[in-house]
């Protein structure tokens, strides 16, 4: 039996009220009707992977699937996964799940954020080693749907300041700017995951996709956000997007590299050679949409008066001559001949 959109909503919205924190029920009740959608669709999306989870984790195999002991469907949680599905629901999974959604979207005291922190950097630290001795291993941790819809529009001179404690679930903050300090070295999973620290000392989780350009190996790509994320970079994040991360945890998501600066303040802007010397490190290794989409980022996010600019674009026209070609004014790379 497929739920129709009207019964899904209800189900929903009891398991949030029935079953989530006391901060998600309160933010979920003051929610615009836009958010509060995301925040549904978001849940749906979590639990729907969780009961996928468990199932893989038991391994059951079709002999074994009659003898189990279904669930009963007294609880909005069970009648939304049993009417949504023609896989039995079998008993101890509504409990594991509603023991997860106990803790999703949960405010971590900041108090609490160090002992996490200390937990990402001995997983990634772990997940590094890994790579290097040539070892196997899925770090991914995709997220459950829930991003920042449309191109962003804005102007990073007229963004105005916020801090952590300004950002509102599943909304998009326009107009305004998280600036920070990043307090880990990143893990490289789907995304780069790092975390951001603000001038009051409140710490976020930071999902940052598309970051690294070109398709890289595995070590490359650990490698590269290494570099270019390291701890104590000051970065900016325009118009962030606050949302709830598979593993339950709040963060910010960044999708588009355009609205993330690095080495973002008022005195520090990476300089113009960092670029160039990443570009020309990727086109040794033949990796030439790398090290256009590198050089890009120079044109796109150095800072500074235009004859800067103009500077870097003659130093990526000189590298790429005979196989791009500059556009002058928008100092945008281009194919060419």
């Amino acid at each position: 039996m497929v739920l129709s959109t009207k019964e899904r909503k209800r189900l929903l919205q009891l398991i949030i009220l029935e079953y989530l924190p006391a901060n998600v029920r309160s933010e979920y009740q003051s929610m615009s009707s836009t958010s509060a959608k995301v925040l549904r669709d978001a849940l749906d999306s979590m639990i729907t992977q969780h009961v996928v989870h468990c199932y893989h984790e038991r391994a059951l195999s079709p002999i074994e699937l009659p003898q189990m002991t279904t669930a009963s469907d007294s609880c909005p949680l069970s009648q939304l996964v049993m009417r949504d599905s023609s896989v039995p629901l079998f008993v101890g999974i509504p409990e594991e799940i509603k023991q997860r959604l106990r803790l999703w979207g949960y405010e971590l005291p900041q108090f609490m954020m160090s002992f996490k922190i200390q937990e990402f950097e001995s997983q990634a630290a772990d997940a590094y080693a890994k790579l290097l001795s040539c070892e196997v291993g899925e770090f991914s941790q995709s997220t459950v749907i829930a991003t920042k819809t449309g191109s962003p529009v804005f102007r990073w001179e007229s963004l105005r300041e916020m801090s952590v404690r300004d950002l509102k679930l599943f909304e998009s903050c326009k107009g305004s700017v998280l600036r920070g300090t990043l307090v880990t070295s990143p893990l490289m999973m789907t995304g780069a995951t790092t975390f951001l620290q603000d001038h009051h000392g409140d710490i976020i989780q930071l999902g940052l996709y598309n970051f690294v350009p070109g398709k890289m190996s595995r070590l490359d790509r650990f490698e590269y956000v290494r570099k270019h994320l390291r701890k104590g970079t000051r970065v900016a994040i325009a118009e962030p997007f606050l949302k709830i991360f598979y593993d339950g945890g709040r963060g910010v998501r960044v999708d588009d590299p355009r609205e993330l600066q690095l080495g973002a303040d008022d005195t520090a802007i990476l300089s113009i050679s960092s670029y160039r010397e990443e570009g020309n490190m990727f086109y040794k290794k033949k990796m030439h949409l790398a090290a256009i989409e590198e050089h890009r980022r120079g044109c796109q996010k150095v800072g500074g008066s235009v004859e800067v600019r103009r500077q870097h674009c003659i130093q990526t026209w000189k590298l790429y001559r005979g196989h791009q070609l500059l556009h002058p004014r928008t100092t945008c790379l281009r194919q060419g001949r």
